[in-house]
């Protein structure tokens, strides 16, 4: 796990600690569980229970007897063999990856810290997400405490804080992805505790005079609220991203702007938007 650990909210030593951990065991389960990653990516992508899909049964189709001539209602062979041997594997697939993730389970349970493991021992499901193994439930559970300010801290410091975390972060590197699953564990944190940081009235009202000047229909207040929110974040993405890989792209995206050409910020905040949300 290179050092990767499950803290508690007060004890993490740097934003995206949790997910940072989360992709540690999911590449540790890659190199050791290799017939299982696509049956795990529930888990590591949104802490969901993996399994493994129930094979489909081929349809039945209409087909022509070359005999007869007549139309008949057959079942492909081929396709129907590999169903009996999809089939015959099931049970073995679910036996292994139920092995898998209960390994998964005391792999997560140990790398939590001893805090940590002391304030889940007092959640109201711990003891059937410990008598199931479910590294799912374990995983989620890890994610409320780690993201849950200490009733201990001074409440406005703690949430100042995670202002701070947010604006002080930066892309690291070039790994697109990574930034991607940083950028909204930074988020989750924030709107966790309610902070609000993503609708902010100007921009809702800079909103509503440009689609006057453009003859627009009004929106609804949730939908001005919906549109600022995702240019909010597509641009504090951007912004957040690795200076010195896209710092010509945001030059570029400034200066369209400021030239009243809007082809990049068309082509690239629908994008993000859409990688965001």
């Amino acid at each position: 796990m290179n050092g990767n650990v499950f803290q508690t909210h007060a004890k993490r030593n740097k934003p995206g600690q949790f997910q940072d951990t989360i992709t540690a065991l999911k590449l540790l389960a890659s190199t050791e569980f290799k017939k299982d990653p696509i049956h795990l990516e529930p888990l590591f992508k949104k802490l969901q229970k993996a399994s493994a899909p129930l094979p489909i049964k081929p349809e039945v189709e209409e087909v022509m007897n070359q005999k007869t001539g007549a139309r008949e209602l057959k079942i492909d062979e081929v396709k129907m063999d590999i169903y009996r041997g999809c089939i015959k594997a099931y049970g073995t697939m679910e036996d292994r990856l139920a092995s898998t993730t209960k390994t998964l389970y005391n792999i997560a349970w140990s790398q939590c810290s001893k805090l940590l493991r002391n304030k889940q021992k007092l959640g109201p499901n711990f003891d059937r997400i410990e008598d199931s193994g479910d590294v799912a439930g374990l995983l989620r559970a890890i994610r409320g405490i780690s993201y849950k300010i200490d009733p201990n801290q001074y409440i406005y410091d703690a949430l100042d804080k995670l202002q701070r975390q947010f604006f002080l972060y930066k892309q690291e590197g070039s790994d697109n992805a990574l930034h991607l699953a940083r950028y909204k564990d930074c988020v989750e944190v924030l709107e966790n505790f309610g902070i609000n940081m993503f609708t902010d009235e100007c921009c809702i009202e800079y909103e509503r005079e440009i689609r006057k000047k453009k003859g627009e229909k009004e929106l609804s207040n949730e939908e001005y609220a919906k549109k600022v929110r995702a240019r909010r974040h597509a641009t504090c993405f951007l912004r957040r991203a690795n200076p010195t890989i896209y710092g010509p792209l945001l030059r570029e995206l400034r200066d369209s702007y400021l030239h009243k050409i809007g082809i990049f910020i068309m082509r690239w905040l629908p994008f993000i938007q859409n990688q965001i949300f």
